[in-house]
């Protein structure tokens, strides 16, 4: 977790220099955070979480692949 923060860190450093340059300003889009997801997977039933996780999953191409 820590390694992931500072390498997510350096990256957004680099953004920051670049939108200064480029004359962006900072507004509630800059906001940005590293969460652990079992922070709220463990909040969530599983039906719940697979209505959450659910949406983006297409299961015809998953039944159509040979494994």
């Amino acid at each position: 977790m820590v390694a992931m923060h500072y390498q997510l860190k350096k990256i957004w450093m680099n953004v920051e220099v670049l939108g200064r340059k480029f004359k962006f300003e900072k507004d509630w889009a800059w906001h940005r955070e590293l969460v652990n997801n079992n922070t709220w997977l463990n909040k969530l039933s599983i039906t719940e979480m697979l209505s959450v996780l659910g949406a983006g999953v297409r299961l015809g191409p998953m039944l159509t692949r040979d494994t």
